[in-house]
């Protein structure tokens, strides 16, 4: 079919890189591994109306500023204030507490760091980078309601008022990044991902926002003139926006839209008496998708801070300070007590695999001018290694080879191991207030004198914190949990060790207790495994060593002292053999290290070991590195949702794996990422995505997603990542600077997200290893261990993809849930339409379903597995008048479990201009039949007649006004020649949902400068449509210009400066080969603001 006959074509296109749009800038982050959520960040409360426990944190390449901490105080109080409005006096913050680095000069009000660390801190103030320049931003990772891990302030919007007065009132600003912070909300208004404007049902075109009653100007964004309407769609054109007014304003809210208008102060409800607040359930942005269309209150009123009705409005005849309290602390140098459990349970493999573990986390874990000490403990506990600085190498082997001297004996008091600890850190520092005190045990006490309960009250007088690491399935279930509060209470890490793990998933774990509290270094790990030798064998492996790492490589090699190691060798990508010396072998620990000097070769190393006893041992192999000089290193970061998953709490209560892969603050998107999952001698391994489906809240921020599902019994279930670029897709998603910066909010777009170009950078092999932790399942039947526990994941991503005027269709597209949330495959779908929004949410199951025959294209029986890209094709009923239609998508599994409503969407079509009289779409919404015609022939005679008639004249009327045009226009140019092969409908949709795919699993990346192309052609290999990019000048923006058409190409639109290509007029092509596109000169915000003063 020729393009011409193919109306949607353009339409679709848009819609398609519509989805592809840039990852909304403001989003919230990683939720913190190895403890609950609110253990991992500082655990807030809010009692009595208010809140306490919140921390700020300034990071440590911050240069001293105290004028910092001042304006802290001023803005978080602003916060405070705007929060007892905002929430109609239902909560403030009270008190504050502010980290200050180890760096800066001591004042006098500081008070020493205890339990606080930047890791944990709930607001960081830290350097601005690429991705958010100098925007407040929270990173988002869970779903709907679920809070984020921190909130990024820069140190220029603190100090430099230019800066801070760009988004209005601060304290209504922090007030909208608290609402993704504390109750997980989303924006109200459109981010990258969302539309500008839509049409309600009664067919008026509205722009996206919450609520409807905030009034402004459609102006467009590039020449600050009025907006043209695209007559087939209704809408403002794509580079239209809406200007809400400053000062004239009578709405209240949203806070989670327009947060800088002078009038709103509270969030939209659900109240219909409350006009000027109502929410907006037709707007499609990411609240509504995320929510299920729910309001910002009634999410917020689903949270514990408020749900039951806890925390209610103080009355107004009640006086309340809403002032916080302010205490400022600082950081202190790491102070480090090992405390062993050397009973007669820890004796045979699990105690030589915690020496071997410890001895690489002192050789080269821990970080130099940290403190370490070691004791012991069965019986009775007693010192290993007095607390010493870390100064030197030989201070490390010396603290190493104590770890020799430990054997075990009889009875275990964890409480007297913990108390000698606390000893030690007394008599070296004066003090053991903020030492860290890890403690390492199979979990079995037996001594009835000073158990755990006994001392932890003088613990927590010292103010220690304590890490928990609790090795083999067996530990007694009570203490085990005991423990893991132990270490929640104290601001510690907690973590499970199989019997059966191995000495380099125990060294991850040692590694995560540095690196949580910003230590290690920038040390990244390349390799970790064990690695089986034969006797009087030699055993080969190979690491690849990335363009983003290099210096001070080190290969480090660990085994039973018992066994005879010798001829280790490396060789470099080049072929250089390193081979170290006799000396180099510490024999007695077992234990090999080899540096590579200055930075190590790019590309695939090899390091052989030979095995000249007759014991068929093994060997753990490790390789880290760090940056090379200028460039930022490819890190990962894996954590889990949940530390226990009770299966009472089922459904509600869900498990999910998180790992965000990143190059410095820039996302690495296309990676291939997978969660190893131990339990009880059995694995599985999950993929995890970053698709924006699913466990996943936004596609390509580098945060890859997934549930877990597969609970065989009760236990802790253990959790490592591993991610790699195997499939040569994975890039750096950079942001170029754009000549259309955020605009201000005195231009009123402050609420908008910032439009910038994006750049992807592809990547070469890398591999990168990381422990989450561990989560505890309890209560699980014992004959549910292989049913299905969840229905199919809620559908977000629902979009459509065109809508077809002439012939009266609309294009679906989502992705695939699977069986069990985003596992498996679900078996079909329930499309169902309606005319309005409340009715697919109130009545799901009484409005209109889509069965098979409605379908022109694709299938409502599912045959793609979880996070695969589902399209489908409605035929909808010829109407002489327009309607809108709505629809919504639920997914079903094998057993009839159903998921929840999708996001909703609407479609508008227009009355066909050969509609047949008597259809009626109402009809077709209420009672459909085979035939919507009907079955009398007489009828239908009449009904083709006239309809044949009316096309006719409709011809002869098309035909005149070509004619008359043709004749006032400049000449076409000449068609190209060969003649285009055209694609057909059905081609045109497979190429949508393989495109799609393609792009999903970052086997394509759609660059952000490309032309969009009036017309399909193909490709004569591939089969793909042809998306020429865009020219760029010196300047590296696009030029404007047209594309220089060949005999092969299509006309094509061009972007102008500054402007993505999601927003190009849909019409604006050359007329000729000789007239180029004329660009609109871009208006700088102030010319904007300037222009809108006089609007």
């Amino acid at each position: 079919m020729s393009s011409s006959n193919m109306p949607y074509s353009n339409t679709s296109i848009i819609q398609l890189r519509r989805i592809f749009k840039l990852i909304t800038a403001l989003m919230l982050l990683t939720f913190i591994s190895y403890s609950k959520v609110e253990a991992g960040r500082v655990n807030v409360q809010l009692t009595n109306n208010s809140y306490s426990g919140l921390l700020i944190a300034i990071g440590k390449n911050i240069p001293e500023n105290y004028g910092l901490v001042t304006r802290i105080q001023e803005y978080f109080t602003q916060l405070s204030h705007a929060m007892w409005i905002a929430t109609k006096r239902r909560a403030f913050i009270r008190n504050i507490r502010i980290l200050v680095p180890s760096t800066w000069s001591r004042n006098s009000t500081n008070q020493t760091a205890r339990l606080e660390l930047f890791a944990s801190a709930n607001v960081i103030v830290d350097q601005s980078n690429e991705q958010y320049g100098n925007n407040p931003y929270v990173k988002q990772m869970g779903n709907c309601g679920d809070p984020g891990e921190y909130m990024h302030i820069t140190p220029d919007y603190l100090l430099d008022q230019r800066v801070t007065q760009k988004y209005g009132a601060t304290g209504k600003t922090l007030l909208y990044h608290w609402g993704k912070l504390r109750w997980g909300l989303f924006p109200e208004h459109p981010t990258a991902e969302d539309k500008d404007y839509y049409l309600d049902m009664s067919g008026t075109a509205q722009a996206t926002r919450c609520s409807k009653e905030v009034t402004g100007l459609n102006i467009n964004r590039l020449t600050g003139g009025s907006c043209i309407v695209d007559p087939r769609t209704r809408l403002p054109e794509l580079e239209c926006v809406f200007v809400p007014g400053m000062m004239s304003q009578t709405a209240n809210a949203s806070m989670m839209c327009y947060q800088f208008i002078n009038s709103v102060e509270t969030f939209c409800d659900n109240d219909p008496s409350d006009v000027q607040s109502y929410h907006n359930v037709e707007a499609p942005n990411k609240h509504n998708r995320m929510c299920q269309s729910r309001s910002v209150w009634e999410v917020m009123r689903d949270h514990d801070d408020f749900k039951d009705g806890k925390n209610p409005r103080v009355p107004m005849n009640v006086d309340i300070n809403a002032t916080p309290q302010f205490e400022l602390v600082q950081d202190g140098e790491r102070r480090y007590i090992l405390v062993v459990d050397a009973s007669g349970s820890m004796k045979g493999q699990k105690l030589t695999n915690l020496k071997k573990a410890a001895t690489e986390f002192i050789m080269t874990t821990i970080d130099e001018g940290s403190y370490l000490g070691i004791v012991g403990f069965a019986k009775e506990a007693f010192v290993i290694q007095p607390l010493t600085q870390i100064t030197s190498q030989e201070v490390r082997r010396n603290a190493a080879r104590s770890l020799l001297n430990i054997t075990t004996g009889s009875f275990t008091s964890m409480g007297a191991g913990l108390e000698k600890g606390v000893e030690l850190l007394t008599k070296a520092a004066g003090s053991p207030e903020g030492g860290i005190l890890i403690l390492l045990s199979d979990g079995k006490e037996t001594m009835n004198e000073l158990k755990v309960d006994a001392v932890t009250p003088q613990l927590k007088r010292d103010g220690v914190i304590i890490d928990t690491i609790l090795f083999t399935n067996k530990a007694d279930e009570k203490l085990t949990e005991k423990l893991i509060n132990l270490a929640e209470d104290f601001g510690g890490l907690s973590f499970f060790a199989a019997e059966t793990l191995t000495v380099v998933a125990l060294t991850d774990i040692f590694t995560t207790v540095v690196t949580e509290r910003g230590g290690g270094g920038n040390s990244i790990q390349l390799l970790g495994e064990s690695i089986g030798l034969t006797p009087s064998g030699t055993a080969n492996g190979t690491v690849y060593v990335d363009s983003t790492i290099g210096q001070k490589t080190s290969f480090l090699f660990s085994w039973d002292s018992t066994t005879a190691i010798s001829g280790v060798h490396l060789t470099s990508p080049s072929g250089s053999r390193i081979v170290p010396d006799t000396a180099d072998y510490d024999h007695e620990l077992g234990y090999l290290k080899i540096d590579i000097p200055g930075t190590a070769e790019i590309g695939q190393w090899t390091f052989s070991v030979t095995n000249n006893g007759s014991e068929a041992p093994l060997m753990e192999v490790r390789v880290v590195s760090t940056a090379r000089a200028g460039i930022q290193p490819i890190k990962l970061r894996p954590s889990i949702n949940q530390k226990e998953l009770n299966f009472l709490d089922l459904p509600e209560k869900k498990v999910i794996i998180y790992a965000e892969l990143s190059q410095g603050n820039l996302p690495v998107v296309g990676a291939y990422v997978i969660a190893t999952v131990e339990t009880n001698n059995t694995q599985f391994t999950v993929q995890l995505r970053d698709n924006g489906a699913g466990a996943d809240t936004t596609r390509g921020d580098g945060v890859y997603s997934s549930f877990f599902v597969s609970f065989v019994g009760n236990g802790r279930y253990s959790v490592r990542v591993s991610a790699n670029n195997a499939n040569n897709t994975a890039t750096v998603k950079s942001y170029l600077t754009s000549t259309q910066t955020r605009l201000t909010a005195r231009s009123g777009f402050a609420g908008r997200e910032p439009i910038v170009e994006v750049k992807h950078t592809a990547l070469g092999e890398f591999r990168r290893t990381g422990s989450a932790g561990f989560f505890s399942v309890s209560n699980q039947p014992f004959d549910s261990t292989s049913g299905d526990f969840y229905s199919p994941f809620r559908i977000i991503d629902l979009r459509v993809t065109s809508q077809v005027y002439a012939n009266g269709s609309v294009t679906l597209m989502w992705t695939a849930p699977g069986d069990e949330l985003d596992q498996g495959s679900v078996s079909t779908y329930d499309i169902r339409m309606a005319r309005t929004f409340e009715e697919l949410l109130s009545k799901f199951n009484q409005t209109t379903k889509v069965d098979e025959d409605d379908l022109t294209f694709g299938s409502l029986i599912a045959k793609s597995v979880a996070g695969s890209t589902e399209v489908v094709v409605v035929k909808m009923p010829r109407s002489s008048t327009d309607h809108m239609f709505v629809f919504a998508v639920k997914a079903v599994d094998d057993e009839g479990k159903r998921g929840g409503i999708s996001n909703i969407v609407s479609a508008y079509l227009t009355a066909s201009t050969t509609t047949p009289a008597t259809t009626s779409t109402d009809s077709f919404l209420t009672t459909k039949s085979d035939s919507v015609i009907g079955e009398n022939d007489t009828t239908m005679t009449i009904i083709i007649v006239i309809a044949v008639g009316g096309a006719l004249v409709f011809i002869i009327i098309v035909i005149i006004i070509a004619i008359t045009l043709k004749r006032r226009r400049k000449p076409e140019p000449p068609m190209s020649t060969p003649v285009e092969t055209q694609i057909s409908d059905t081609e045109h949709l497979e190429y949508l949902s393989k495109y799609t795919e393609e792009y999903e699993s970052g086997e394509v990346i759609q660059p952000w400068s490309i032309y969009q192309t009036t017309r399909f052609h193909k490709d004569g290999r591939s089969g793909h449509v042809k998306l020429p990019q865009a020219t760029s000048n010196k300047n590296g923006i696009n030029s404007g210009r047209p594309n220089v058409h060949n005999n092969n190409e299509t006309y094509s639109q061009v972007v102008p400066p500054g402007v993505s290509h999601e927003r190009l007029p849909r019409d604006s092509v050359s007329s000729s080969e000789n007239e180029a596109y004329i660009n609109p000169a871009y208006v700088s915000p102030e010319e904007l603001r300037s222009q809108n003063q006089h609007l």
